[in-house]
């Protein structure tokens, strides 16, 4: 997995990288607020051992040297500070940093005292007493801070002194780096200058963290192809220009002074909590769906894959964050392990054992199972053991339809719970293996399309019988969706149906009309539709299911099918919501290679303008899907200025339509733009398009490659928080002025190290610099986010776009106006015929034909006002009609009804 995709915002590294950026301030506010006496100068050389010990373990492990500081200085330096500061200039987001750091070490400190207690081990004792004391240490350290701050002003109180217990935010950490200084001697700046123009591309984190065991290892890595390997991914990151700029941050993991058993403990407690913590809050959303459908399923299942996909990030981060504290044992890694220490060794810092204490065996069994149990997703994990163990190697396991046991939903006891899992589990089980063994023989793709990480790691884990713990979280958190449900999981599955089927009545209209410049969509439409056809409005799996059973001599009537999507709403919400992303960039593209689109615009804005001056008419109706399209271009672009110029006269809109059509009224677009780039639209309709862009590359995209992992993630969050990020320089301004810096060789002289610097060359030093802390500033800005964060950024994001972007039927608004200007111009055939080469009774050769229709009624209108009142209310009755008519195209039938009853009212004429 790339490491680029890290967000790395968990409990785990909020604790570790509040810890570092803490002391980082600390140490560098102390030396800036410590008069520099002799004798501060005599002693700076004879530091205390523990001093020692640190920065030599600081410079080993590649940390930097503010944050290697040992727990016994702290106090020191804030007595430093207080003595010398003032009150404003103590800034409040340090301190809820320390109050964050503070109540995070005491839960893993809850482990120890209780363990330290019930065993009896010196060993343990000893260690307990440490953490005590460093806590004590950190509370007195915010104590002083406190105390200083309570003599400022008011705003100041009340701004730093809040709850104890306050959790640092996004803004806490944002600020911080306005705080905290980079390199500042000018032996560094020097140095920095120097390996630029010397073109020396910087050593990555990662290589310098993996060149710390040993000389010999080190070498060995910066030497070799790996670390250099790393360096040319993220130069071609940066020359895409993507979102390439989320990456790791360095959380001096190496380098701690605690011991490794409450590193370790506190990792993997952290691990299971903020799975609890995700599946909480999905857990909560499906509530919300199954009691009043206040969120939608498409969002739905976008955020619980997400979550999937999530689980196996932290899974990801726990493994390696494991290797740079020293752990290099895999099985304490792996699920089991980590759930029995827990379970029986460590026990969990939210329980209170001594509860149990009053309760019968039967009570006692029953809290344990719901509390500790549950929490740690261990009845998934027995059912998956088991049916691991149960099925052969290369056998798929065969149920009839009427030998499956049906859940029991509303279960209370341990007993209903246990028996409702397993069922759950092994229904799901038994579809799997089927598409297990139909992507085996060839039969389907690696992906199906927008499979759910839960069928993947199915897949995965009966492949190998072997297990991650990402799947079994996953398939927790399956259970759990399938309990708050009920018999309301085939809802996905019908409104799956209800999408597709409409999709596949509009995709043989493209078809017929993907003719001029949308012929090359014609392709795509067909992939798509076979696509529509073989996995949405027909069951995949039976391709290899019915044979199976009935190669077994089972009857057809014993195999239910669509059984799967039936049972699995987020893959059938996920395939939902592709067939939206689909439908909706196809329609977008047929509405931005021709005028169709605004030569319709105009005759709808001209009847509505002439309805208001006809006596006896009816509220003219509104044509949504053209008021959002108006709606993404602004009001001085020359589509909506010809429209608004008009005002309420309907000829002088009509006729202002000629001034936005190049000569060649047919292919007026033979160059056009990217979908978000259209010269006139909204920035925030070109975000929204950019957007659904990343939500198709991961959901909608046929190239499998585009599927893979959270790499759509990086880019939805990076278009959330550009607001926040827009306050730094952009990443091309950035790149820009780093090349120059690292280009500049002047005038092609060497570098002389012992000389001193130009003062041009300083400049750029400290440029450098500042655009180094404004980069390292956007990465703390992204790891900060929480799992949940990230959770409630994408569903945000997917709500946005359903009740926008994806609101536009671009479809339905491409053949509405298709029948509109069609229809408008048989009304007035007898007119413009030979202009126009229409006969009564039949459609125009080509759909872009009609686009001639606004200019020759403007060639019409303005002479006589008698006849010009007689065309203007064949517009209103026409556009009324096709606008009028219930979301679809109109039937050859219904084309032939309309002619007849036009030919009727042309000839009482």
């Amino acid at each position: 997995m790339d490491s680029s995709t890290n967000f790395r915002g968990g409990t785990w590294h909020r604790y570790k990288l509040g810890q570092a950026q803490f002391t980082k301030w600390l140490k560098q506010t102390a030396e800036k607020f410590t008069p520099t006496t002799a004798s501060t100068a005599k002693g700076a050389g004879s530091l205390s051992t523990a001093s020692k010990k640190s920065q030599k373990k600081a410079a080993k492990a590649g940390v930097d040297n503010d944050v290697a500081v040992h727990w016994r200085e702290l106090e020191a330096m804030a007595s430093n500070i207080v003595e010398n500061a003032k009150p404003e200039d103590i800034p409040p987001a340090p301190l809820n940093i320390l109050r964050d750091v503070i109540g995070l070490r005491k839960k893993s400190a809850r482990f120890f005292s209780r363990a330290a207690v019930e065993e009896g081990n010196e060993g343990l004792r000893d260690k307990n007493v440490t953490h005590e004391h460093i806590i004590k240490v950190l509370e007195r350290v915010l104590g002083k801070f406190e105390s200083l701050v309570s003599k400022g002003t008011q705003a100041a109180k009340d701004m730093a002194m809040s709850a104890s217990g306050i959790r640092m935010d996004l803004n806490d950490l944002n600020n911080m780096f306005e705080h905290l200084e980079l390199q500042t001697s000018p032996e560094v700046a020097e140095e920095e200058v120097s390996s630029d123009v010397e073109n020396q591309p910087e050593v990555s984190a990662s290589a310098k963290k993996a060149s710390k065991k040993s000389t010999k290892g080190g070498k060995k890595v910066q030497k070799g192809g790996k670390a250099k390997k790393q360096r040319e991914s993220t130069s071609k990151s940066a020359e895409k220009q993507d979102s390439s700029w989320i990456d790791d941050v360095d959380f001096g993991l190496e380098y701690e002074d605690d011991d490794e058993e409450f590193d370790y403990y506190m990792m993997i407690y952290c691990f299971f909590e903020d799975f609890n913590l995700i599946r909480s809050y999905i857990c909560e959303r499906w509530c919300d769906y199954f009691y009043d459908r206040s969120i939608s399923l498409n969002t739905l299942s976008v955020i619980t894959n997400a979550a999937f996909e999530l689980f196996h990030q932290m899974e990801h981060d726990l493994i390696i964050d494991m290797r740079r504290i020293g752990i290099r044992d895999r099985n304490m890694g792996s699920y089991e392990f980590m759930m029995m220490a827990i379970f029986t060794e460590f026990g969990m810092e939210h329980i209170d054992y001594d509860s149990y204490e009053a309760l019968s065996n039967e009570e006692s069994n029953e809290r344990i199972w719901k509390d500790e149990w549950d929490w740690l997703a261990s009845p998934a994990f027995c059912t998956v053991q088991q049916i691991l163990r149960m099925i052969p190697l290369g056998k798929t396991p065969m149920v009839r339809r009427k030998d499956r046991t049906p859940p029991v939903y509303g279960g209370l006891t341990v007993r209903e719970l246990e028996s409702f899992k397993d069922v759950v589990i092994t229904d799901l089980m038994l579809d799997v293996v089927c598409v297990k063994a139909l992507k085996k023989n060839g039969g389907a793709p690696a992906l199906l399309p927008a499979e759910s990480e839960l069928l993947l790691g199915f897949q995965d884990a009966l492949r190998n019988y072997d297990f991650s713990s990402a799947f079994i979280f996953s398939m927790q958190l399956y259970c759990d969706i399938r309990y708050i449900l009920e018999d309301t999981v085939v809802h996905p599955f019908e409104q799956l149906q209800k999408t597709a089927q409409r999709s596949g009545r509009l995709i043989p209209l493209m078809i017929e009309r993907a003719s001029g410049p949308r012929f090359e969509l014609r392709r795509t439409l067909r992939q798509r539709q076979k696509e529509l056809h073989r996995f949405m409005l027909n069951d995949v799996v039976m391709e290899d299911k019915l044979p199976r059973y009935l190669g077994a001599g089972l009857e057809e009537d014993d195999v239910e099918d669509f059984f799967l999507l039936k049972h699995e709403p987020v893959w059938a919400g996920l395939l939902d919501f592709r067939v939206k992303l689909v439908m909706n960039e196809l329609g977008h593209e047929y509405v931005n290679r021709s005028f169709l689109v605004e030569a319709a615009a105009y005759l709808y804005a001209a009847a509505r303008a002439a309805s208001k001056q006809l006596p006896d008419q009816e509220e003219f109706p509104v044509w949504e899907d053209m008021e959002k399209f108006l709606a993404s271009y602004m009001d001085d672009t020359a589509l909506k200025r010809g429209i608004l110029s008009g005002g309420d006269d309907p000829v002088a809109i009509i006729r202002n339509f000629k001034d936005i059509m190049p000569e060649n009224a047919i292919d007026p677009k033979p160059n056009h733009a990217a979908l978000d780039s259209v010269p006139g639209q909204t920035e925030e309709f070109k975000q929204s398009v950019r957007i659904r862009q990343q939500l198709s590359k991961r959901y909608a995209s046929i190239d499998r490659e585009n599927q893979f992992f959270m790499e759509y993630m990086r880019g939805l969050i990076q278009q959330r928080l550009e607001p926040e990020l827009g306050k730094l320089e952009s990443l091309d301004d950035m790149s820009a002025i780093l090349q120059d810096i690292s280009g500049n060789k002047y005038s092609g002289q060497a570098h002389s190290q012992g000389g001193p610097l130009p003062d041009a060359r300083r400049e750029l030093a400290a440029e450098r610099r500042a655009l180094k802390q404004k980069q390292q500033k956007r990465r703390a800005l992204l790891a900060q986010l929480s799992p949940i964060q990230q959770i409630q950024i994408l569903e945000d994001v997917v709500t946005e776009q359903l009740e926008g972007l994806l609101s536009i039927d671009f479809v339905q608004l491409f053949h509405t106006t298709s029948s509109l200007l069609y229809f408008v111009g048989m009304a007035h055939i007898k007119n413009f015929k030979w202009d126009f080469g229409l006969e009564s009774g039949s459609p125009p050769s080509s759909v872009d034909d009609t686009v001639r229709v606004p200019l020759l009624l403007g060639e019409i209108l303005g002479g006589d006002p008698e006849k010009d009142k007689e065309v203007l209310c064949d517009l209103v009755r026409s556009v009324r009609v096709i606008v009028a008519l219930p979301g679809k195209p109109l039937s050859e039938d219904e084309e032939e009804e309309w002619e007849d009853e036009d030919s009727g009212d042309n000839s009482d004429d």
